[in-house]
């Protein structure tokens, strides 16, 4: 039932999923102090559309109303109360971190640059309107479960073949990318033997 919440200065350190699923709460800002923020702080929030940073903070910035490290080389958070469809990834990010997207019930379409080379665990989960993704061949790594509970995904492509793909826990069948979406990727790759692994459908796109 958390409506508001006032972050005070000398604040360091917000927790991993801290605000988890607060569903009426309408805003976040950022204090100058805070360093560290943990991983799905936001996540769930339906009514945040945009999380503001105090200008004299020196770890995070906000750019749109999504929240990056001062360096904006690793995405944080995407509101889940943002209402936009579609989201280009800025070129220069390079992680996106843990839990980032998750609940974020209006997108449908996300595009990445070829800067982004790790995608955390959660990253997209729970994006209920999400139907296809292309992860481009810079990205070295996709952590677990990061497209569960996806349930409108229709096709996901993985242009790296060497991609160490939701591979960082034996994860059972219902944890995995929705049975509906189809995988497009290289012959002989990681996505073709995640997709054998959980019966998923396949589409090769050929040799790397």
């Amino acid at each position: 039932n958390l409506k508001s919440v006032s972050l005070p200065e000398g604040l360091r350190r917000i927790g991993s999923l801290a605000f988890l699923n607060c569903e009426n709460l309408g805003g976040a800002v950022i204090p100058e102090t805070v360093s560290e923020i943990g991983e799905g702080a936001f996540s769930g929030c339906a009514k945040i559309s945009a999380i503001e940073v105090r200008p004299g903070n020196p770890s995070f910035l906000s750019e749109g109303g999504v929240l990056f490290n001062k360096g904006k080389t690793t995405l944080y958070c995407y509101p889940s109360g943002k209402g936009d469809t579609s989201y280009r990834i800025p070129e220069g990010v390079k992680e996106i971190a843990p839990s980032a997207f998750r609940g974020c019930k209006n997108l449908v379409e996300v595009t990445m640059g070829e800067t982004v080379t790790n995608i955390g665990e959660s990253a997209f989960q729970s994006c209920d309107s999400l139907e296809s993704i292309v992860i481009p061949q810079s990205v070295q790594r996709i952590g677990a479960v990061a497209f569960w509970l996806c349930g409108k995904l229709k096709s996901i492509t993985i242009l790296n073949s060497r991609c160490i793909f939701l591979s960082s826990a034996e994860l059972p069948e219902e944890y995995c990318i929705s049975a509906g979406a189809v995988i497009y990727g290289y012959s002989d790759s990681a996505a073709q033997e995640y997709a054998k692994k959980y019966g998923r459908t396949f589409v090769s796109l050929g040799m790397e």
